[in-house]
């Protein structure tokens, strides 16, 4: 049996902790171990100890130890604070092991998020055809204090079947931190898109979000004696490591033990001078040699693998702030609606676009590594030479002009970076795209003399016969709305899962505009639709009223193509109104 283990894992490293349970109560019960179970409580353990007199007490009740708290000296653990955690767990249904997801794209996440996150893909089940993957990502200290209560054991599982349930509290989705939801949202649209490739489906009912410490916690002593009966701790009883490294390090430590208790065991126990000896020596071992190299290990992960890549990713998102090109993100970024989507069991077509309405995610990132559609490269080099005649929409607005020389050298290392990893990775779509950039990003340092002495001349002079344009004369946003109304007039809302689709559709198209919306407003631009767009926004928002496309036709009619003076009638009679239930 632990022969067939062996092969196992030296085929696949990766193996769940429960079906390693199991192997090994198996492998006990086969060679004559008898398991009897019974609760241990600290009210009753010493009663318990006298009643069954053991000839040894072994403690591998887990980090918080009943054993460890009743029968050894008062705070005996001590717990070494390193890091916190924020952990996604799902399953992948399909026939063969489910993909990792490609590293380059996790980092560029990371420095628009400013996170850092690991990704961990299960032992495939050949029984259930499903794979288990584990993301886990960190997470500071005051939001695991918030979300504390979600454990694994009782996690937030926000479309788990009634018999999936273990939630004791209420916490939700909504109770994750906005930066953190964002990262999860652009992730698991990630994860569903690499899956739909291969066949294979993430099943939204096994998601779970659960947090935890990552610490190094461990025994200043190890081992005891209750009235002569030796008491030994065990696994994370004795010492606690994170990122995944425990469970080895348990299984290492105890094979130490044992082999120093063989021959105590095989004598049954009779020879106190010699158990004491092989004890004294396990201790010797664990508290001046094992523990210490193995907090090392956690603290040097942490640092090294933790730390100092989130140092780096802060530092690069600091960079896009201050470039101006960082997306701003806004307060929800569909999760929990594109979970429900993914519920429906809808064509992959219709499951792998949080956008459904558009051909590519619209918050593209400054020097993203991934593939972008040749089309919108070109439209941006083309809004190089536009923007020459139109007014500042903004003040400070010249300044973000100005920054053309870092654009364009940006542009044009991460097409040059695209085109030649392009036959590894991204084939002919993303050499167009990397040969795409490096054209654009030629041209904007080619032009950038003319555009820092021309182009703020131009514009200031635009700015002075037009005036700055409101955020609701923006094209782009006015178009959105208006393919709004199209989509609006042109499907069906009859049928409940076409009215789902639709409506998760129209959802997707509101939060898209409200994105473009926040995104100008805080960059200063004015508008007299403030009230009426964040009136209009919260009912759509609002989860606690029917979603129907009345309520979004509402919402794109103030973006439509509308003169400003309704508008600004509009955003009058809101105020009017909030003055008067004042």
């Amino acid at each position: 049996m632990l022969s067939g283990l062996l092969s196992k894992l030296k085929k696949d490293p990766h193996i769940r902790t429960n079906e390693l349970e199991k192997i090994f109560k198996d492998y006990a019960l086969q060679n004559g171990v008898i398991i009897l179970h019974e609760e241990v409580k600290p009210s009753t353990i010493h009663q318990q100890v006298a009643q069954s007199q053991p000839d040894m007490i072994i403690g591998a009740d887990g980090t918080h130890s009943t054993v460890s708290k009743s029968l050894f000296p008062a705070a005996n653990q001590v717990k070494i604070e390193f890091d916190y955690v924020l952990q996604t767990r799902y399953e992948v249904k399909g026939e063969y092991k489910a993909k990792a997801i490609a590293q380059k794209d996790f980092v560029r996440d990371f420095i628009h998020h400013g996170v850092i996150a690991n990704e961990y893909v299960g032992a495939f089940d050949e029984k259930k055809n499903k794979t288990p993957v584990t993301m886990q990502m960190m997470i500071s200290k005051d939001a695991f204090e918030k979300l504390q209560l979600a454990t694994s054991k009782h996690p937030i599982q926000p479309l788990a079947n009634p018999e999936q349930q273990h939630q004791q509290h209420t916490l939700a989705l909504d109770n994750i931190p906005d930066n953190v939801r964002n990262f999860l949202k652009t992730y698991i649209e990630k994860k569903t898109k690499i899956f739909s490739q291969f066949g294979q489906v993430l099943d939204p009912t096994s998601l779970t979000f659960s947090v935890n410490e990552a610490p190094a916690t461990y025994a200043k002593q190890p081992i005891n004696f209750y009235d002569d009966t030796p008491v030994i701790l065990v696994g994370d009883a004795a010492l606690g490591l994170s990122y995944f490294k425990g469970l080895n390090a348990g299984l290492e430590s105890t094979a130490q033990l044992l082999t120093l208790l063989t021959a105590c065991i095989q004598s049954n126990f009779e020879n106190h001078e010699e158990l004491k000896s092989a004890l004294e020596n396990y201790t010797h071992w664990f508290l001046n040699d094992f523990s210490p190299k193995k907090i090392k290990e956690v603290e040097r992960y942490s640092t090294v693998n933790i730390r100092l890549p989130e140092k780096a990713m802060h530092s690069a998102r600091s960079l896009e702030a201050t470039s101006g090109m960082q997306n701003i993100e806004y307060d929800d970024m569909l999760l929990l609606d594109y979970l429900e989507m993914l519920a429906l069991d809808l064509s992959s077509e219709k499951l792998n676009k949080v956008f459904p309405h558009r051909e590519f995610d619209p918050t593209i990132k400054f020097a993203q590594l991934t593939t972008i559609p040749v089309s919108y490269t070109l439209n941006k080099t083309l809004k190089v030479f536009r923007d020459y005649v139109k007014p500042y929409k903004y003040s400070g607005q010249w300044i973000e002009d100005s920054k053309q020389p870092l654009l364009g050298l940006a542009n044009t290392l991460s097409g040059l970076f695209k085109a030649v990893s392009s036959p590894l990775s991204g084939g002919v779509a993303q050499a167009e795209d990397g040969i795409a950039n490096v054209l654009r990003g030629a041209l904007e340092i080619v032009t950038s003399p003319i555009s820092l002495v021309i182009k703020p001349i131009l514009r200031s002079l635009a700015t002075s016969i037009q005036g700055k344009p409101k955020i609701e004369e923006n094209k782009g946003l006015k178009r959105i709305a208006q393919l709004g109304l199209e989509y609006i007039e042109k499907e069906d809302f009859s049928a409940e899962i076409d009215s789902k689709k639709n409506i998760y559709a129209l959802l997707a198209i509101s939060h898209d505009i409200h994105r473009k919306f926040l995104k100008s407003l805080k960059r200063g631009q004015d508008t007299n639709l403030g009230i009426v767009e964040a009136t209009e926004f919260a009912k759509i928002k609002d989860k606690n009223q029917p979603r129907d496309y009345e309520l979004f036709n509402k919402y794109f009619s103030i973006f439509s193509i509308k003169s400003t003076s309704v508008n600004q009638h509009a955003s009058n009679t809101y105020l009017e109104s909030s003055l008067k239930r004042s």
